[in-house]
């Protein structure tokens, strides 16, 4: 499954594709899946940065994600990479199987590398993004301890997953669903 979002940050126009591949790997016992993340920026939309992200599903339907080995562009900086039982790091919630308003979570945690934590705020929401509307969304509240000025609300369809996202404090982003597809992998 691929999926297109479209977005900008700070003004300048942004483009993700996220591949959820065919690949498994194994971390802490368990097998997980890969999922290629290509983002890019810029008038010309060039890459700035290319991510291998790890999530499981448990028997429960939690979604559980494992770590990233991600490369930014040109730079070639691997800064914000790690892996669950690596250095104490790990694994989080990306998404819960039954979700509370007010559940709070990690997403994931590699102290002082990666701690983002999400909150339930609703869900009830109904967002249109693209020319279509999607009703009983998942809206979240995600922070880090790592960057403590920004708030982003991102907002999650069932069936489809991750269809907005919006930096409420601290920055200008937002990132929306263009396009679902297939992989070229």
């Amino acid at each position: 499954m691929l999926f297109v979002y479209t977005g900008t940050k700070e003004g300048v126009p942004t483009h993700d594709e996220i591949c959820v591949t065919p690949r498994t790997k194994l971390i802490e016992g368990v097998q997980i899946t890969v999922v290629h993340h290509l983002s890019f920026a810029g008038s010309s939309l060039d890459l700035v940065e290319d991510t291998e992200d790890w999530f499981a599903q448990d028997v429960f339907g939690n979604v559980w994600y494992f770590g990233e080995n991600t490369i930014e562009l040109p730079s070639r900086s691997t800064e914000g990479s790690w892996q669950a039982g690596v250095n104490d790091a790990d694994a989080g919630f990306i998404m819960l199987a039954d979700p509370h308003v007010g559940d709070r979570y990690y997403q994931e945690f590699a102290r002082n590398v990666a701690e983002d934590q999400a909150k339930v705020l609703s869900l009830d929401e109904s967002v249109t993004v693209q020319g279509t509307t999607y009703d009983h969304v998942l809206l979240t509240r995600e922070t880090s301890r790592l960057d403590p000025g920004v708030v982003e609300h991102k907002y999650y369809a069932r069936g489809v997953g991750f269809v907005l996202g919006v930096t409420v404090k601290g920055g200008d982003e937002r990132t929306e669903l263009l396009s679902l597809g297939t992989c070229g992998e």
